[in-house]
């Protein structure tokens, strides 16, 4: 704490202790709620943009093998589709179920990490309340309610926040079947697939470095190469970006990078202290990844430094893999498309316990009071506190009632002013919803209800 629990017995240190960690998980409980709510609030039973691409093998009745193998842009959804088809069947393609589910998946991997951090630290203190505000971050409704995908975000994140608990496992046949598990997830859904490099490495070190079951971690690390191998069956090269020839500047993929990364903690419209804090993010990152890795190399024992290496440097991976696929439709996009957010929290909250763990106590403290005070900041600024949908929520309420009214629709990709989607199959789509009373035809629901 801000305090050293000088002059205090055993027994009063330890029930001081418990408030504290009550305190963090009371904040994480808090901030659960809220992220629930905002989606529930936010979210409108209306398919809207791409999700009419990645929701395709729901529409032409194919199973759940055919939504893990989808292929959305220069990824497939794996896990994500798996989501996706349980809640669409068991919801009657429910949008807004659909964010619920994803609110969950949220909140399950930031409970996940809390554990971690206090495996790694032994007990949770006071200051450990930033941990909650880094992982269910105010801006997280948005990323799930603006352009929906489990794939793209919730279950990413979800899955950046079990590797740290993977290798803590001390069965190593336990271990080497949850890594290459995790690999071929991590191949498969969205971008997940930035750590794939990096947990393979992390595969081949400890492969090599074992003396005990090595057949294990032989075995593990061969299904994991030809799980990653399996992604390229049948796949198709597909940047998702009209504008991907168009060669951006070096600044403007700098720029793109360092608001990838500070995204999460910044507000609209920038301001110095803002872009200040970018960098500082942006900057420690690729320092947290090399000590990291060095740790792994010299001191295999180090479980903090083996994940500050996998967490940082799939944070630095991914939002150099954003700014190469995204920099050419402009820098502005950084900001405004928020489902980038679930990407870069892990890596940061995990770059703040190896602060945490690694500096000297005092200085810990006092930059661990600033950066929650920066975040409390934050989460009261406007950019966090609005509707996720903004203006848009009242285009996409007109665009529910005129298909309610059965209006007829073409292949285009407008209605009235309302864009949906570029599908040729996009008018064969909205009348399999009203023939089957789906989502926004379903007997039950109303407009009213948004």
């Amino acid at each position: 704490m801000i305090y050293d629990r000088v002059g205090l017995d055993e027994e009063a240190q330890t029930v001081v202790r418990r408030y504290e960690e009550a305190l963090v998980w009371c904040v994480y409980t808090v901030l659960s709620l809220r992220l629930l709510w905002r989606a529930y609030q936010s979210a409108i039973e209306l398919l809207v943009w791409d999700q009419w691409d990645f929701w395709t093998p729901l529409f032409t009745g194919a199973g759940p093998w055919a939504c893990f193998r989808w292929q959305h842009g220069p990824h497939r959804q794996g896990l994500g589709g798996l989501v996706l088809w349980v809640t669409a069947t068991l919801s009657g393609f429910s949008v807004r179920t659909e964010a619920i589910v994803s609110s969950f998946i949220i909140i399950a991997g930031a409970g996940i990490f809390l554990l971690f951090v206090r495996k790694t630290r032994g007990s949770l203190d006071f200051l450990d309340v930033v941990f909650p505000f880094i992982l269910l971050n105010g801006l997280l409704p948005n990323a799930l309610v603006r352009f929906p995908n489990p794939a793209h975000g919730p279950v990413p994140f979800l899955l950046l926040c079990l590797i740290p608990f993977c290798l803590r496992i001390e069965s190593i046949r336990i271990k080497a079947t949850t890594a290459a598990f995790l690999t071929v997830a991590c191949m498969y859904t969205a971008f997940a697939l930035c750590m794939v490099p990096l947990l393979l490495t992390w595969q081949v070190l400890e492969t090599i470095r074992s003396s005990k079951n090595r057949a294990s971690m032989t075995l593990a690390l061969a299904s994991s190469v030809l799980g990653v191998a399996s992604f390229f069956i049948d796949y198709t090269p597909n940047s998702a970006n009209p504008n991907f020839a168009k060669i951006p500047t070096i600044l403007e993929y700098v720029q793109y990078v360092l608001l990838v990364l500070g995204r999460p903690f910044v507000s609209q419209p920038l301001n110095g202290f803002d872009i200040g804090k970018a960098f500082v993010i942006a900057s420690s990152m690729p320092v947290a990844a090399m000590w990291g890795f060095r740790r792994l190399l010299t001191r295999p024992s180090d479980k903090l430094g083996a994940a500050c290496f996998l967490l940082s440097g799939f944070t630095i991976v991914f939002a150099t893999a954003a700014a190469v696929g995204r920099a050419s439709m402009g820098v502005g996009t950084a900001l405004s498309w928020t489902r980038y957010i679930p990407y870069v929290l892990p890596g940061t909250a995990l770059l703040v316990l190896v602060l945490r763990e690694r500096t000297p106590v005092r200085t810990g403290r006092l930059v661990l009071c600033l950066l929650a005070a920066s975040l409390v900041a934050n989460e009261l600024s406007d950019d966090f506190l609005e509707d996720p949908l903004g203006k848009v929520r009242q285009k996409r309420i007109t665009c529910i009632q005129m298909l309610r009214s059965g209006e007829p629709v073409g292949p285009t990709i407008q209605l009235g002013d309302v864009l949906l989607y570029p599908d040729p199959n996009l008018s064969a789509k909205i009348e399999f919803l009203r023939v089957n009373k789906l989502g926004l035809f379903s007997p039950g629901y109303r407009v009213t209800q948004e």
